[in-house]
């Protein structure tokens, strides 16, 4: 399946890969539990949250 069909959280959760959600959080200045909530669907993320740049 090519990234494109699948969904935001899905998405993320592919290419987070092997890293664990409160690393992948930090980098982009969010906190574990709001990405947990974007990779199961239950939170949208913002413009600037899927655009910022990892730190």
């Amino acid at each position: 399946m090519v990234a494109v069909d699948l969904l935001i959280g899905d998405r993320i959760r592919l290419y987070r890969g092997g890293q664990r959600q409160d690393a992948v959080a930090g980098l982009v200045g969010i906190s574990p539990d709001y990405l947990s909530q974007i990779e199961r669907g239950l939170k949208v993320p913002s413009p600037p949250i899927l655009h910022s740049p990892v730190q």
